[in-house]
C-alpha cells in the first residue's frame, strides 16, 4: 500500500492546513536527532492537519499542538508514569529516545497512540499501536502510510479499537482540528480511562 492509494481512498482537500515545507522538515529531525521515515512526510505533506475516519488523528510537526519534540515530552512523561504504577504491562518497549524505543506518530479519539518501533532505518520503522491504558501494545509490519491504507480498508483491525471506529463517513479524511488533544493532566491526576 502506498500514499498514491491512501490519496484515493481518502482524498485530501486541495489545500492542507499545516503542510509543512523541506526546510521546516531539517528543523523538526535536528530536535529529535532522528530522520523520520519519508511516508510520513509526504503524508503530512499532502494532508496536513486532520482526522482519518473520523478516528485516527496523524501526529503533524507543524501544527502548533502537536509539534515536536514538546508533544513527545508529554506523551513519555506520561508513558512512564504509567508503566511505573502498573504492575501488568504487555507494552515491552521503551519510549523513544531509548533504544528501538517508541515514537507516536499518530493518536486516536479513545487516547490510544500509534507509534514506530524504531528499529533500523527510519523507512523500515513498522507500526505498534497502544491501546487507551496504553498497557496492550499490537504490532504490525507496517508504516504509517500503509497502516492507515489498511485500517481503512478494514484489512487491518487492532483488536481493542470500538466496533464503531468503523463505521466510516465520507469523506474519510477531514480538517476539522483536533482540540481534545490529550491532557497531560489526566494522567497526572488519575483520571486516564481504563477503557
Amino acid at each position: 500500500m502506498s500514499l498514491q492509494q491512501l490519496l484515493e481512498i481518502a482524498p485530501p482537500l486541495p489545500s492542507p492546513i499545516d503542510a509543512g515545507r523541506a526546510e521546516q522538515w531539517k528543523v523538526v529531525e535536528a530536535a529529535l536527532k532522528t530522520q523520520l521515515p519519508s511516508d510520513y512526510k509526504n503524508l503530512v505533506s499532502n494532508y496536513g492537519v486532520g482526522y482519518f475516519g473520523n478516528y485516527v488523528t496523524v501526529l503533524n510537526p507543524f501544527y502548533p499542538e502537536h509539534q515536536y519534540p514538546s508533544i513527545l515530552a508529554l506523551y513519555k512523561k506520561s508513558y512512564d508514569l504509567l508503566h511505573e504504577n502498573r504492575q501488568e504491562w504487555d507494552c515491552p518497549y521503551p519510549f523513544f529516545p531509548e533504544a528501538k524505543g517508541l515514537l507516536p506518530w499518530g493518536k486516536d479519539d479513545n487516547i490510544g497512540l500509534l507509534c514506530w518501533l524504531t528499529v533500523g532505518r527510519p523507512d523500515t520503522w513498522q507500526t505498534v499501536v497502544l491501546n487507551n491504558n496504553w498497557q496492550v501494545c499490537e504490532e504490525y509490519p507496517l508504516t504509517a502510510t500503509e497502516f492507515l491504507c489498511s485500517w481503512l480498508t478494514r484489512q487491518v483491525a487492532p483488536s481493542f479499537y470500538p466496533l464503531e471506529c468503523y463505521l466510516f463517513h465520507e469523506p474519510l479524511f477531514r480538517h476539522e482540528i483536533d482540540y481534545n488533544l490529550f491532557d497531560i493532566n489526566a494522567v497526572l491526576n488519575g483520571d486516564l480511562p481504563l477503557g
